[in-house]
């Protein structure tokens, strides 16, 4: 992938507070999303969850890669523990202010 490729995601809504998400083009299966009781089913995960693995996932990833080119060492085994606690603002809306995310190496 480039940086001129577009990447292009499709959330569908299917039911209550599930969605399909499709990450077309990808040749990947949709996964789906929902929100835990007492709002939604709890039949995947949720946002919140998808975001902060996403963000270590991210991280992970560039640590791993900048290890490998820069550093000529390989180090398969990297763990992303990523944490965060959700808050309201002002407005009394549910937000997510800080993510904590501490890489280990392997060994």
């Amino acid at each position: 992938m480039s940086a001129d490729d577009q990447i292009r995601v499709t959330l569908q809504h299917e039911e209550g507070y599930r969605f399909s998400i499709d990450f077309e083009g990808s040749g990947l299966d949709a996964i789906h999303t929902d929100l835990p009781p007492p709002n939604g089913q709890g039949s995947g995960p949720d946002p919140e969850h998808l975001l902060l693995a996403a963000l270590a996932n991210c991280l992970a990833a560039s640590l791993l890669h900048a290890l490998r080119v820069n550093r000529n060492q390989e180090a398969s085994g990297i763990r992303a523990e990523v944490s965060a606690r959700p808050a309201r603002n002002a407005e009394g809306r549910l937000r997510i202010p800080q993510v904590f995310v501490e890489l280990q190496l392997p060994g």
